[in-house]
C-alpha cells in the first residue's frame, strides 16, 4: 500500500536527520494508524493491500471500454488488480487515495479528463496518470504533460501487450522521478531537507504566520571550521562532522520546527510561533550542545549563529533569511562561537562595506593608501636592524582607516591580492631606495604581513620571483610574516610554499607566536626563521611572573629551533629590560619607535 502523507500533515512533526528520522516516522504512521482507525473503525487489510499486484485506478464512464481494458489488463503476464470508477465527481475523489497507475479516459461525458486533473495538485498523486484518448493530436497530449499526466494511449490501437508496456514505462519512470525529486528535496548525506524546499516551507510558513498574525524566527548556523577538517583530515571525516553537528542540532529541536542543510557547512532552523527572545535562547541551547559534543567526538565543532525574525526584522522569507546570514557574518568577523541577532545596522554595514570595497581599488590608484614602518631595535634597544611594512588609508571622508577593517574588506571583496601586490611592490620600492642611500646594514631585514588568503594563492610565490628581481640584494632580506589563519586553511599547501619561497632566499616569520594553542603544532613541519612572540604576552610582563616564565621558555625555544625571536608590543623600560635579562633578540614597540613615515625613518636610520 502507497501512504501518501500530504504535507499539510507531515508538517506537524520533525524533518530529522538519520538519528531522528525514525522517530519523526513513527510519528507519522502513528497519526496516520488513528485516521485508519476513526475512518473504518478497523485495521484489517484491504484487498489491494493483500495483494502484490500494481493497483490500477481505471477511470472511463463507458462500461464496455471498462470491460475491454480490464480485459487487456487481465492477459497481461504482470498481472493487474483493476478498480474501476465511472462518475467524474468519484473520480476526483479516488485520484486522492493510493494507487499505483491511472488509466483516466480522455473523453468523459460530463467532462474531460483533464478537467478532473485540473483540481489535483499533481504532486499529491500517488502514481502517474495514462490519458487514454481517441485522439492522438499533439495539442492533447501537450495539454495533459503540462497537468502532470506521464504518458497517453490511443484507444484506437490499444491491445494487451501496447497497453502493459505503456504502464510498466509509466511505472519506471515514475519511480525514477520520485527518486530525483527526494534528492532534490532532500540533502542526501543528512537526510535533511535540502536549500530549495526549505525555501518553499519557510515561505509557506511566514505567510502563515502573516495571516494569523505571529512571528516567526530562523536560525543561520555555520560550522567553524569544517573546511579547515576537511583539508586537515579528509573529506570523509568532514562528512561525519556534518553528520554529527545535524543530529546535535536535531536533538535541540521541539515538533513543528524545520531543520534544514543550507549550504556546505551551513544550516537554518525555522521556528514558527518564537520571537527573537526564546529563538536566541535556542540558538544558546543548540551552541552548548555542540560544545559539550566536541568534548567526546574531537570531529564536532563549534558554530556561530546569526537569528533573525519575522515580522519585525524581515518582510518576507526571503529577507528573512539575508538578514539572519548577514548577522552571522558580523558576529563571525568579531568572533566565532556566538550567536548574534540581526539588528538594522547590520545592513548599514553591508552597504558601507560594499562601498569601501570600490573605494580601495580606486585608492590604490589615487595614492590614498600608503606604508608606514615599524623599527625593528637590537637588543639593547640602540640600532635599527629591521623594519615591519605597515599599510594605511588615508581615506578622504573617513580620515586614518584601521589596516583590520580594510585589509578585511579586501580579503572578503576579492581584493587581497591587487592590494597584497601594491604592499609588497611599495616596500620593495622602498627598499631599494634605503639601500642606493647606504642606510641599510647587512643583517637588515624587511618584514611585510601576508594575509592567509594571499599568501595561498597559486600566483604568490611566482609573483614574488618577479618582484624579486625588480630590486638588487634584497634576496635574503625579505621576511614574510604570517599568522596562524593561513595554517589552518591548508596545512600541505602552505608547507610546499614555504619551502619554495626559502629557495629564493624569502625568510618566513610566525606572527602573533602563543597567542593560540596550536602554535606549537606547526614548528615541526615548518622551518620559521622568526617568531614574534604576541605583544598580549610582551604587556603582562613585570605583573605575572608564570608569563614571564612563560615567554622565557619561547625564548628558550626559538634558540633550539636556529630561528630569531622578536617581542612585539614593547612599551615600558620594565618590560625592555626582562626581555634583555630573558634573552630576547630584537625588540618593537612604542618604548623606542611608533610607526614612522619612510620620510620620518630614513631619518632616523640617518642619525
Amino acid at each position: 500500500m502507497v501512504i501518501n502523507y500530504t504535507y499539510d500533515e507531515a508538517r506537524k512533526y520533525q524533518w530529522g536527520t538519520c538519528e531522528h528520522s525514525v522517530v519523526w516516522w513513527c510519528a507519522v504512521m502513528a497519526d496516520f494508524t488513528e485516521q485508519c482507525v476513526s475512518e473504518n473503525d478497523s485495521l484489517a487489510p484491504s484487498n489491494d493491500e493483500k495483494s502484490n499486484k500494481p493497483l490500477v485506478l481505471l477511470i472511463d464512464d463507458s462500461p464496455s471500454a471498462q470491460l475491454r481494458i480490464t480485459q487487456l489488463l487481465q492477459e497481461s503476464n504482470n498481472g493487474y488488480e483493476v478498480k474501476s470508477i465511472s462518475a467524474a465527481d468519484e473520480a476526483a475523489a479516488a485520484l486522492k487515495k493510493p494507487f499505483d497507475v491511472c488509466l483516466l479516459d480522455y473523453e468523459l461525458r460530463e467532462c474531460t479528463g483533464l478537467d478532473v486533473l485540473a483540481g489535483i495538485d499533481p504532486e499529491t498523486l500517488s502514481g502517474p496518470v495514462i490519458l487514454v484518448t481517441v485522439h492522438d493530436e499533439y495539442g492533447i497530449s501537450q495539454a495533459a504533460m503540462q497537468m502532470g499526466v506521464s504518458d497517453f494511449v490511443s484507444k484506437k490501437n490499444l491491445d494487451a501487450a501496447y497497453l502493459d508496456r505503456a504502464i510498466r514505462f509509466s511505472l519506471n519512470r515514475y519511480k525514477k522521478e520520485q527518486r530525483l525529486l527526494q534528492t532534490a528535496k532532500f540533502d542526501p548525506l543528512t537526510e535533511l531537507a535540502g536549500r530549495h524546499h526549505f525555501e518553499h516551507l519557510l515561505e509557506d510558513l511566514v505567510n502563515e504566520a502573516a495571516l494569523s498574525k505571529q512571528p516567526v524566527s530562523l536560525l543561520y548556523i555555520d560550522l567553524d571550521g569544517l573546511k579547515e577538517i576537511n583539508n586537515c583530515y579528509s573529506h570523509a571525516v568532514g562528512n561525519h562532522t556534518l553528520k554529527s553537528s545535524a543530529n546535535v542540532i536535531a536533538s535541540q529541536l521541539a515538533m513543528g520546527q524545520l531543520l534544514c542543510r543550507y549550504g556546505g557547512d551551513e544550516f537554518l532552523v525555522a521556528l514558527p510561533g518564537l520571537a527573537m527572545a526564546p529563538a536566541l535562547n535556542i540558538a544558546e541551547e543548540i551552541g552548548a550542545a555542540l560544545r559539550e559534543r566536541g568534548c567526546v567526538d574531537p570531529y564536532v565543532t563549534t558554530a556561530s549563529m546569526g537569528v533573525a525574525s519575522f515580522p519585525d526584522e524581515a518582510e518576507d522569507h526571503y529577507q528573512l533569511i539575508h538578514h539572519a546570514e548577514m548577522a552571522v557574518e558580523v558576529g563571525k568577523r568579531k568572533q566565532k562561537d556566538t550567536v548574534r541577532p540581526y539588528t538594522s545596522s547590520d545592513a548599514h554595514r553591508r552597504v558601507d562595506e560594499l562601498r569601501l570595497a570600490r573605494e580601495l581599488r580606486l585608492a590604490m590608484g589615487r595614492k590614498e593608501l600608503g606604508l608606514v614602518y615599524q623599527p625593528i631595535w637590537d637588543q639593547a634597544g640602540e640600532q635599527v636592524i629591521g623594519v615591519e611594512a605597515l599599510a594605511r588609508w588615508d581615506h578622504p571622508r573617513h580620515g586614518q582607516l584601521s589596516p583590520e577593517l580594510f585589509v578585511d574588506i579586501a580579503e572578503t571583496h576579492g581584493l587581497i591580492r591587487e592590494f597584497g601586490q601594491w604592499v609588497l611592490k611599495t616596500a620593495l620600492t622602498d627598499y631599494r631606495r634605503w639601500g642606493e642611500s647606504g642606510l641599510l646594514t647587512e643583517d637588515f631585514t624587511l618584514s611585510v604581513n601576508v594575509s592567509a588568503l594571499q599568501f595561498l594563492d597559486n600566483r604568490f610565490v611566482s609573483g614574488i620571483a618577479k618582484l624579486l628581481q625588480t630590486v638588487e640584494h634584497v634576496a635574503g632580506h625579505l621576511e614574510l610574516e604570517l599568522t596562524e589563519n593561513a595554517f589552518v586553511r591548508d596545512f600541505d599547501r602552505l608547507a610546499s610554499m614555504v619551502e619554495q619561497l626559502n629557495e629564493q632566499g624569502v625568510s618566513t616569520a610566525l606572527d602573533d607566536f602563543g597567542q593560540r594553542y596550536s602554535s606549537l603544532g606547526y614548528l615541526p613541519d615548518f622551518e620559521f626563521d622568526t617568531l614574534k612572540i604576541d605583544r598580549s604576552f610582551v604587556a603582562k610582563l613585570g605583573h605575572n611572573q608564570r608569563n614571564e616564565s612563560i615567554v622565557e621558555t619561547m625564548v628558550e625555544l626559538a634558540k633550539k629551533l636556529g630561528a630569531s625571536i622578536v617581542a612585539e608590543g614593547v612599551e615600558t623600560r620594565e618590560q625592555h629590560a626582562i626581555l634583555r635579562r630573558l634573552g630576547c633578540d630584537k625588540m618593537q614597540g612604542f618604548l623606542f619607535s611608533e610607526p614612522l613615515a619612510e620620510a620620518d625613518l630614513v631619518a632616523l636610520m640617518a642619525a
